[in-house]
C-alpha cells in the first residue's frame, strides 16, 4: 500500500524532551512517504488534531501525542491492513503511564457491538486513518474534554469494522497534565458519550442496556474514587473497560 501519510502531532509548551522524542520515533519509521504536521495552536488537544487535519496532504492521518513514540514499523504495518472496506486500523500498545509496562491488546477486528462495549478503543497515537474518512466523520469532537478518540472510533465504526494490527507498535509514557490522570474530566466523557450516542446503546434491547449501564455507573465510580486515591485504582479500572 502506497501514499502519503501525514503524522499529525498535537504538543503544548513545556514538552520539548518530549516532542524530540516523538519526532525521532517519525523519523525511524521504515515506511518514509511522510509528512510530519507539529501543531502548537488548538484550545485542547482535539482541536489541534483537527487543525493538524486540515493541513495534512496526505491520503493517510496517523495521530501522535507528543508524550508518546512509535516503534520503527508503525506504520509500514498498518498500511497493509488497509483496503476499500476499511477506514480506520489500530495496533497493540505498551502502557507504561502508570509506573509499569502493561500491554493492551485488541481483536483482529473491531464491529460496531464489540467497540460499545469495550468503553475505549486504544489510543490516538495508535490511530491511523484514511484522511477522506475523517472528512467524512467530522474529525474530533473538540466539545469532549475525555474520550474523543473513542467517540471518533464510534462513528467510524459505524461505517465498516476497525482492523487492528495484533503486535505493539506504540509506547505510552507518562507526563505531566494527562487527561488520563484527570478522573474528573474522564467522568464527563464518559457522561457525554451516552448522551451522544445513547441510540446506539439502546438498540440492542433492553438487557444489554442494562448491562451496559451497570458498567457505566461503575466506572462512573471507579473515576470518583480515583480522583481521591490516585493512579493506585488504574490497575482496576483498565481490565473493567476491556471486559465485555
Amino acid at each position: 500500500m502506497d501514499g502519503l501519510v501525514s503524522v499529525v502531532i498535537p504538543t503544548i509548551p513545556g514538552r520539548e524532551k518530549e516532542l524530540k522524542r516523538a519526532v525521532k520515533s517519525v523519523a525511524a519509521q521504515t515506511y518514509q512517504n511522510i509528512e510530519m504536521v507539529i501543531v502548537r495552536e488548538g484550545k485542547n488537544s482535539s482541536d489541534a488534531r483537527n487543525i493538524g487535519i486540515s493541513r495534512a496532504t496526505g491520503q493517510y492521518v496517523a495521530f501522535l501525542d507528543d508524550d508518546d513514540e512509535w516503534l520503527p514499523t508503525k506504520l509500514e504495518k498498518q498500511l497493509t491492513l488497509f483496503d476499500n472496506r476499511t477506514s480506520l486500523v489500530i495496533c497493540w500498545m505498551d502502557d507504561r503511564r502508570f509506573g509499569e509496562s502493561y500491554v493492551v491488546k485488541y481483536p483482529e477486528k473491531i464491529f460496531i457491538d464489540k467497540a460499545l462495549k469495550m468503553f475505549s478503543v486504544a489510543s490516538t497515537s495508535s490511530y491511523m486513518f484514511k484522511k477522506d474518512t475523517l472528512m467524512q466523520l467530522g474529525n474530533f469532537d473538540a466539545s469532549f474534554p475525555s474520550a474523543q478518540e473513542y467517540e471518533l472510533a464510534i462513528r467510524s465504526v459505524c461505517a465498516c469494522p476497525i482492523k487492528c494490527y495484533q503486535e505493539v507498535l506504540v509506547i505510552q509514557h507518562k507526563s505531566e497534565n494527562q487527561i488520563t490522570r484527570d478522573w474528573k474530566k474522564k467522568k464527563v466523557g464518559l457522561k457525554l458519550l451516552l448522551d451522544k450516542h445513547k441510540n446506539l446503546y439502546t438498540q440492542w434491547g433492553l438487557w444489554e442496556y442494562t448491562k451496559f449501564r451497570v458498567k457505566f455507573f461503575g466506572l462512573q465510580c471507579l473515576y470518583s474514587v480515583a480522583s481521591v486515591v490516585g493512579d493506585r485504582i488504574y490497575k482496576v479500572i483498565i481490565p473493567m473497560k476491556r471486559r465485555t
